[in-house]
C-alpha cells in the first residue's frame, strides 16, 4: 500500500542511558541541527510533573524540533504541533522519508550523543486524515489486511512486534494501527472580564500507524561509535515498513 497520503506525525530517536551527568540539551541540539535552539530549560530537581533535566527546542512552519534529557534517557524530537488560527491537527504534517533522513544524517554526523547506550530507538507516528470514524475503520482494516467483520467497532487499536535481526542488529519493530479521533478546546483567559464557555472545534478523524523499532536488551552496552550505523539500519527499516504500511510488511 504506497504511503502517498499518509504523513508524518512525529519522528523521535532514543537513546538509553546508564548516566546523563553534563549532557547539558542545548549542547546536543546544536550538533543535530547545526544551530541555536530558540528555547532552552534546566531543571535540578525532576520530578513526575517535570521530569527533564533539560529540554531545547525551536519552532518553525509548524514544525517543533527538540531535545529532551531526563535520567537514563534523551529524546530527539520532530512534532508537527496544530494550527495556530484553525487549530487543524493536521495542517503540518510532514513528509515521513524526508525528514526522517535528514534527521539521522543530523544525529549521526557529528556523532549527536557521544556516551555508550544500552538501548536504541527510531520511533515515528504517521496519519491519513478521514472525514468520519468510518473511513478510519477501513483504513484500519486496509492495514490489517483483513476485514474482522465486527459491526460498529470503536476503540479500534492493534499492536504487534516481529522481532529481526539486520545488520548483526536483534531488532524489535513493534507496529501499532489505530484509529484516532481529535477534537481541540479553546480556553480564553481574560483578566478581570467574564470568561466565556469553552469553545471547540468539530472533531477531527485520522487513521493512524506508530512504529516503534529499537535494539533488543541483551545486557551488554551499544559502543558510541556502533550508534551510527545501527540508527541508519533501524531508520532504513522503519521507512520500509511505514512505506508499506500492512502487517504484510513484518513478514520479511
Amino acid at each position: 500500500m504506497a504511503m502517498a497520503d499518509w504523513r508524518g506525525q512525529h519522528i523521535q530517536f532514543v537513546w538509553f542511558l546508564a548516566d546523563v551527568e553534563g549532557l547539558v540539551a542545548a549542547e546536543v541540539f546544536r550538533r543535530v541541527w547545526a544551530t541555536e535552539p530558540e528555547q532552552t530549560q534546566q531543571n535540578r530537581a525532576p520530578n513526575p510533573s517535570n521530569p527533564f533535566l533539560s529540554v531545547a527546542s525551536t519552532a518553525v512552519s509548524g514544525l517543533t524540533s527538540q531535545v529532551q534529557i531526563q535520567p537514563g534517557r534523551i529524546d530527539v524530537l520532530l512534532v508537527a504541533e496544530p494550527g495556530q488560527e484553525d487549530q487543524s491537527v493536521f495542517k503540518s504534517l510532514f513528509d515521513l522519508n524526508q525528514h526522517l533522513l535528514a534527521l539521522v544524517e543530523g544525529i549521526t554526523a557529528k556523532q549527536a550523543v557521544d556516551r555508550d547506550a544500552f538501548r536504541l530507538s527510531a520511533v515515528a507516528t504517521l496519519l491519513k486524515p478521514v472525514d468520519t470514524y468510518n473511513d478510519g475503520v477501513k483504513e484500519f482494516t486496509n492495514s490489517l489486511g483483513f476485514d474482522f467483520a465486527i459491526s460498529n467497532p470503536s476503540d479500534l487499536m492493534f499492536q504487534v512486534n516481529s522481532r529481526k535481526i539486520i545488520g548483526g542488529i536483534n531488532m524489535n519493530r513493534v507496529l501499532q494501527i489505530s484509529t484516532m479521533g481529535f477534537q481541540t478546546f479553546n480556553l480564553p483567559l481574560m483578566a478581570g472580564a467574564p470568561i466565556p464557555g469553552p469553545g471547540s472545534t468539530a472533531t477531527q478523524y485520522a487513521a493512524r500507524r506508530h512504529l516503534d523499532f529499537n535494539t533488543a536488551p541483551d545486557g551488554k552496552l551499544l559502543e558510541r561509535t556502533r550508534h551510527a550505523p545501527i540508527f541508519k539500519a533501524l531508520a532504513d527499516e522503519l521507512r520500509r515498513v511505514a512505506r508499506n504500511g500492512t502487517l504484510e510488511a513484518l513478514r520479511t
